[in-house]
């Protein structure tokens, strides 16, 4: 009887699946995790640590449980895949009920592939089903490791069709829409869609479909959808609502109902309008016309070249316009040059008329006597 419920036993904790791996049912994992004292971490298997290495892995499910009567006995859940090598770390994690990361960190002096696990309630009755192979499976305490390190080198999650994400029940989306969109997101909350870095939200700013947050640099994007199908884009931090929002600000351009940009940083199909503009002038102001040995042209100068082209010097003509349109900053710099080009003709004139003046009075003065 003992050896049949010790062959049975065994069917249960492995199962031979292949020459070269074993399939392991509900491995106990020993340890729990501190009462909301500080980050806890699960060991997986060795890290790649500058030398070359034997295959360590861990393919499978890890589940565990916060709490018991008395208190509120959270699920804990994860999908672990991760490989270290040769040369080289491998892998990806699935969290189903509270945000996890992979990390590295050194343990006893062995640098590790780990799961970091929230401060929150005691977690306890860890059990792993899935692949290992050299699996080290213990909870330590963040006291107890040292160089923890966010494990950067991931491989993808995919999902090869569609993604529903619904929580109002009979309204999942028909399948025709399902055929034309990759992700389809059906909820009655406030927002839809929210990507977080690292994993922790403190402060989302209200109103947005969408969001882009990240504590690490104090700010985040909303992208919203308004009245009259009117939406925005916002830069927000978390202190205030107001941020600088960068389109593209290492290259390329921007087109707003225009494909092609033709070169230019912002390409607008239609008119504008805004209450200021400024434009940073880094051409020589044509305060030069007041220079002393500015050369003005002549009135009969500029009578014959306007006569000949049918515009002013230095001012590009119609067909010119129309061809390459005009450069505001280049223009408004033309436009200034030609007025103070006509300050000095109307300040000569008004020296000549002065001593016009001066003569008619003197002839007169001259013919009373």
């Amino acid at each position: 009887m003992l050896l049949l419920l010790a062959a049975f036993t065994t069917a249960v904790q492995a199962q031979t699946t292949s020459p070269t791996r074993t399939y392991w049912t509900n491995i106990q994992i020993p340890g729990y995790t501190d009462d909301a004292t500080g980050v806890n971490y699960l060991i997986l298997h060795r890290s790649y640590d500058n030398v070359p290495m034997d295959g360590y892995f861990v393919m499978g499910k890890i589940s565990a449980i916060r709490g018991h009567i008395g208190a509120w006995n959270r699920k804990w859940t994860i999908e672990v895949n991760t490989a270290s090598a040769h040369k080289s770390d491998r892998g990806s994690l699935i969290c189903y009920n509270e945000p996890a990361q992979l990390v590295t960190l050194r343990y006893n002096g062995v640098k590790y592939l780990a799961v970091s696990i929230q401060n929150s309630s005691t977690l306890t009755e860890f059990s792993f089903t899935g692949y290992i192979q050299y699996p080290a499976f213990e909870i330590v305490k963040e006291s107890q490791v040292s160089e923890v390190a966010l494990f950067r080198s991931g491989d993808p999650v995919t999902i090869a069709g569609n993604l529903v994400v619904d929580d109002n029940g009979s309204k999942i989306p028909t399948g025709d829409d399902l055929s034309m969109n990759a992700v389809i997101v059906n909820t009655s909350k406030s927002g839809a869609i929210t990507v977080a870095a690292p994993t922790t939200q403190e402060s989302i700013f209200a109103g947005h479909h969408m969001t882009f947050f990240s504590p690490n640099f104090q700010g985040g994007m909303g992208i919203s959808i308004g009245q009259h199908n009117s939406g925005f884009i916002q830069a927000f931090s978390n202190t205030t609502e107001n941020g600088s929002l960068f389109l593209n600000p290492n290259g390329g351009g921007v087109g707003i109902g225009v494909h092609d940009t033709k070169g230019y940083r912002l390409a607008v199909a239609g008119s504008m309008i805004a209450e200021r503009v400024v434009v940073k002038n880094y051409q020589n102001w044509p305060d030069f016309v007041f220079a002393k040995n500015y050369q003005l042209p002549s009135l009969q100068e500029v009578e014959a070249y306007v006569n000949t082209h049918q515009h002013l010097p230095g001012i590009p003509s119609a067909a010119a316009v129309k061809e390459k349109g005009i450069d505001l900053e280049e223009m408004n710099s033309k436009l200034l040059q030609k007025v103070e080009e006509l300050t000095l003709y109307l300040i000569q004139l008004d020296k000549e008329n002065k001593e016009l003046k001066a003569e008619v009075k003197a002839i007169r003065s001259a013919l009373q006597k």
